[in-house]
Protein backbone atom coordinates (compact mmCIF):
# COMPACT_ATOMS: atom_id res chain seq x y z
CA UNK A 1 0.00 0.00 0.00
CA UNK A 2 1.55 3.80 -1.15
CA UNK A 3 1.38 6.33 1.59
CA UNK A 4 -0.62 8.21 -0.71
CA UNK A 5 -3.88 5.72 0.02
CA UNK A 6 -3.54 7.02 3.17
CA UNK A 7 -3.08 9.53 6.14
CA UNK A 8 -0.17 9.05 6.80
CA UNK A 9 2.41 11.88 5.38
CA UNK A 10 4.95 10.12 5.00
CA UNK A 11 6.39 6.88 4.76
CA UNK A 12 8.45 6.82 8.18
CA UNK A 13 4.65 7.76 9.67
CA UNK A 14 3.21 5.05 8.01
CA UNK A 15 6.09 2.56 8.68
CA UNK A 16 5.86 3.64 12.54
CA UNK A 17 2.29 2.58 12.74
CA UNK A 18 2.54 -0.48 11.06
CA UNK A 19 5.38 -1.65 13.49
CA UNK A 20 3.76 -0.24 16.54
CA UNK A 21 0.24 -2.01 15.48
CA UNK A 22 -1.31 1.54 15.67
CA UNK A 23 -4.05 2.23 13.35
CA UNK A 24 -3.98 3.68 9.53
CA UNK A 25 -6.38 5.58 8.22
CA UNK A 26 -6.69 4.14 4.31
CA UNK A 27 -8.22 6.13 1.80
CA UNK A 28 -10.47 4.84 -1.00
CA UNK A 29 -10.94 6.94 -3.94
CA UNK A 30 -14.02 5.79 -6.85
CA UNK A 31 -12.25 6.76 -9.84
CA UNK A 32 -15.06 7.35 -11.55
CA UNK A 33 -16.37 9.54 -9.33
CA UNK A 34 -13.35 11.40 -9.60
CA UNK A 35 -13.60 11.58 -13.30
CA UNK A 36 -17.16 13.12 -12.81
CA UNK A 37 -16.15 15.73 -10.50
CA UNK A 38 -13.39 16.57 -13.07
CA UNK A 39 -15.95 16.86 -15.84
CA UNK A 40 -18.11 18.99 -13.48
CA UNK A 41 -15.70 21.35 -12.68
CA UNK A 42 -14.54 21.62 -16.04
CA UNK A 43 -18.35 21.92 -17.47
CA UNK A 44 -18.68 24.68 -14.70
CA UNK A 45 -15.77 27.01 -15.78
CA UNK A 46 -17.27 26.65 -19.13
CA UNK A 47 -20.48 27.87 -18.44
CA UNK A 48 -19.10 30.65 -15.79
CA UNK A 49 -16.66 31.88 -18.76
CA UNK A 50 -19.13 32.20 -21.51
CA UNK A 51 -21.49 34.54 -23.02
CA UNK A 52 -24.49 32.60 -21.52
CA UNK A 53 -23.97 33.88 -17.37
CA UNK A 54 -22.04 37.12 -18.25
CA UNK A 55 -24.93 38.32 -19.54
CA UNK A 56 -25.00 39.48 -23.03
CA UNK A 57 -27.38 37.19 -24.26
CA UNK A 58 -29.28 39.27 -27.24
CA UNK A 59 -32.91 40.81 -25.44
CA UNK A 60 -34.77 38.86 -28.82
CA UNK A 61 -33.99 35.58 -26.80
CA UNK A 62 -35.32 36.52 -23.59
CA UNK A 63 -36.98 33.25 -22.97
CA UNK A 64 -34.43 30.94 -24.12
CA UNK A 65 -32.36 33.16 -22.17
CA UNK A 66 -34.62 32.61 -18.92
CA UNK A 67 -34.62 28.67 -19.41
CA UNK A 68 -30.69 28.21 -20.03
CA UNK A 69 -30.38 30.21 -16.89
CA UNK A 70 -32.41 27.87 -15.28
CA UNK A 71 -30.18 25.05 -16.56
CA UNK A 72 -26.88 26.57 -15.34
CA UNK A 73 -28.29 27.32 -12.18
CA UNK A 74 -29.23 23.59 -11.82
CA UNK A 75 -26.04 22.53 -12.95
CA UNK A 76 -24.48 24.50 -10.79
CA UNK A 77 -26.15 23.03 -8.08
CA UNK A 78 -25.30 19.67 -9.10
CA UNK A 79 -21.71 20.62 -9.14
CA UNK A 80 -21.85 22.07 -5.69
CA UNK A 81 -23.52 18.79 -4.38
CA UNK A 82 -21.09 16.71 -5.82
CA UNK A 83 -17.81 18.85 -4.47
CA UNK A 84 -19.03 19.37 -1.07
CA UNK A 85 -20.60 15.63 -0.33
CA UNK A 86 -16.56 14.40 -1.14
CA UNK A 87 -18.35 12.28 -4.33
Amino acid sequence: MATGETTCRSLSEYARKVLLNKPVTVIHRNASIDSLIDVVNEVRRDIDNSWVVRGSMPEIETEKARQIKKLVDVFHQIASLCTSNGM
